[in-house]
């Protein structure tokens, strides 16, 4: 009977919890640990873990329950917090951070500051959001000392480190002679006056043309040291040269280029020739060093076909000196394919030669005549005729055609002004004793050269003038030679001139002259 009491009240308990629990609903807790710039804060319900960062928590009982938030290296901090049946409740816990101030002493800004190694900021500076601890602070700048120092931040205060930064650098001034010369420190283009650490540097000063000076200095606090580089005149050399395949490949439509390097003291005229097994010349390009540092690149090709496979033999030759390197063109064409390629470059050549030839039939052989006269040119003559003798001096622009036209080749035209100082004889018994006769022509002529000789004649007209009150108009006749010395020339001319109302002139005399 006892028994059977108590079964009965035990379902009427249960079946009391069940209306109970029917009317409780669940809450729901977030979380939001600060800092957010501190990464990896676990949050804990009640003692149990429950996630990190930005947390949710769901199915809470209602009721009262403790919020903690951890992380190492922080002090623990907690919250109560009290959720209701179904009730979304928001927290936000905020960590106890540390604070560190850094300052600098006698004026010195931008230093880097490094705690535990990482870059913070740039002194003076505060840095937030520390752990609380000991930390590593160090504080560097360029030319000062470095400085490197422990602190014990305290959560919820800041803590100044005030540093004393000491310069430790003292100046390089370097001169050279001549003047223009790049400066090195170490391996680096440094400028003619620097300021650097104290300590030993090795130093290059270097100027194309000129060896290289070489000198080691020790810098010392607040000094500057002076070196003063005088440059010798460099021996020429060629040094390294080489050819260099790497980006040409025989078997494709574009070959790339085959590069050839090599590295001179000094400017110089220079001349690659490259040449096949038999000697015989396949290729061959003028250069002009520049600077230290030299390369000519060439495609591997001539008159549009690649060359065939070979050892080759690329000669540098400049300043009286000869370098050689040996490449060799390893390709999968077949010798049908490369005899082809051939015959058909072969072909185009001899189209345009037989185009060339049958234009030339056109017009006067020119093969052995170089530019006609063309340029400013500078005379210095003796005058003479019936009534005065003296010295000339004048200057005259030529210029020529530049068509195809055999005609304009051998045809000019020009302008030229002079002026003599004249003494009159002593014989005639005239009224003045001397006078300055000045005179401008326009000029027509014809010339010629055969290889570096080249002769002309020449007609013009102008006016004249003869201090101090004769003016008139005048003509004159011209014959010449001179020798060309690439774009310069000397030589001899005769001119006869006329003056209207006055009476004529000889002229003999020589010219200088710039050729276009």
């Amino acid at each position: 009977m006892r028994n059977k009491r108590l079964f009965i009240l035990l379902i009427i308990v249960c079946i009391a919890s069940k209306l109970f629990a029917a009317d409780v609903k669940y809450g729901t807790i977030q979380v939001f640990p600060h800092p957010v710039s501190i990464s990896g804060i676990s949050v804990y319900l009640d003692g149990t873990f429950k996630g990190t960062g930005t947390t949710l928590i769901n199915n809470v009982t209602p009721g009262t329950h403790i919020v903690k938030i951890s992380k190492y290296g922080f002090p623990d901090e907690y919250k109560t917090v009290y959720v209701g049946s179904g009730q979304y409740v928001s927290v936000t816990i905020t960590l106890q951070t540390a604070t560190l101030r850094v300052n600098l002493s006698d004026g010195v800004y931008g230093a880097t500051v490094y705690v535990d190694n990482i870059i913070k900021g740039s002194a003076p500076c505060t840095i937030n959001e520390l752990v609380p601890g000991y930390h590593t602070v160090r504080v560097e700048k360029e030319h000062y000392q470095k400085i490197k120092d422990s602190v014990n931040l305290i959560a919820g205060y800041t803590t100044t480190l005030t540093c004393t930064m000491v310069k430790i650098s003292g100046y390089l001034r370097v001169t050279s002679s001549p003047g223009d010369a790049t400066v090195y420190i170490g391996s680096k283009v440094s400028s003619a006056y620097s300021e650097l650490d104290e300590g030993s540097y090795s130093i290059k000063v270097r100027k194309f043309g000129y060896d290289d000076y070489n000198t080691s200095v020790v810098i010392e606090r607040n000094k500057t040291h002076t070196i003063d580089a005088k440059l010798q005149p460099a021996i020429f050399r060629i040094n390294s040269f080489n050819s260099d395949l790497q980006s040409f490949d025989a078997d494709s439509k574009n070959p790339g280029s085959i590069y050839f390097k090599w590295n001179v003291p000094g400017p110089e005229y220079g001349k690659i020739t490259v040449t096949d097994s038999k000697n015989a010349v396949v290729w061959s390009a003028d250069t002009y060093f520049t600077t230290w540092y030299q390369y000519l690149e060439w495609n591997g090709m001539v008159n549009g076909a690649v060359i065939p496979d070979g050892k080759y033999t690329a000669t540098l030759t400049a300043g009286g000196l000869k370098s050689t390197s040996t490449f060799e063109i390893k390709s999968k064409r077949t010798v049908s394919e490369i005899n082809s390629q051939l015959g058909a470059s072969r072909i185009a050549i001899q189209k345009e030669v037989d185009k060339i030839n049958k234009q030339a039939k056109k017009y006067v052989d020119l093969s052995q005549f170089q530019n006609g006269k063309g340029g400013i040119f500078v005379d210095a003559a003796y005058i003479s005729g019936p009534v005065y003798d003296g010295i000339y001096g004048g200057a005259e622009l030529d210029w020529h055609g530049s068509t195809e036209k055999a005609f304009w080749r051998y045809v000019y035209f020009g302008i030229d002004a002079g002026a003599s100082y004249n003494k009159v004889q002593e014989n005639l018994n005239p009224k003045i004793d001397s006078f300055i006769l000045y005179d401008v022509h326009g000029l027509a002529g014809v010339t010629a050269t055969y290889k570096y000789l080249r002769g002309y004649l020449a007609a013009g007209a102008g006016a004249y003038g003869m201090a101090p009150d004769t003016f008139g108009f005048s003509f004159e006749g011209k014959a010449g030679a001179d020798l060309k010395i690439k774009r310069f020339s000397i030589g001899a001319c005769y001119t006869l001139k006329g003056y209207m109302g006055s009476a004529y002139a000889d002229v003999i005399g020589l010219n200088v002259g710039f050729n276009f």
